[in-house]
């Protein structure tokens, strides 16, 4: 039973570090608009994207704080998406935005440059 134990851990351990060495590609394109409000929430961006494979995606930021609306989606290849609302609060003065579909390895990644009156984001 201890030998059993013993496999089984190394077999859990095994596992995770398989799955954590994923990489992420992105073939397509992507725009972004992105409008200051002084006296409110911080930037209102808008990300539009194309991508030449199945996009199934999940958005999120680094770190937490910026919302997504929608905040994940389905687009087909080659098929622009419709316009994704990112409100980039100004304590996200810098950081990342990813678009990430896990299954089939595909990651759109914006950052935001460290500017807090008007975040730039780049790919």
């Amino acid at each position: 039973m201890r030998r059993f134990l013993k496999l089984s851990a190394l077999l859990v351990v095994l596992l995770v570090g398989a799955t954590s060495c994923s990489t992420y590609h992105w073939k397509g394109t992507a725009s972004t608009l992105c409008i200051t409000e002084n006296f409110g929430a911080g930037a209102q961006c808008t990300i539009k994207f194309t991508s030449a494979e199945n996009f199934n995606w999940t958005a999120y930021s680094a770190p937490d704080g910026a919302t997504f609306q929608p905040s994940s989606g389905s687009e087909a290849a080659g098929v622009t998406s419709e316009a994704v609302h990112v409100t980039i609060p100004h304590s996200v003065c810098s950081g990342t935005l990813y678009f990430t579909d896990d299954v089939d390895q595909i990651q759109l990644t914006f950052y935001v440059q460290p500017s807090c009156r008007s975040p730039v984001l780049h790919q």
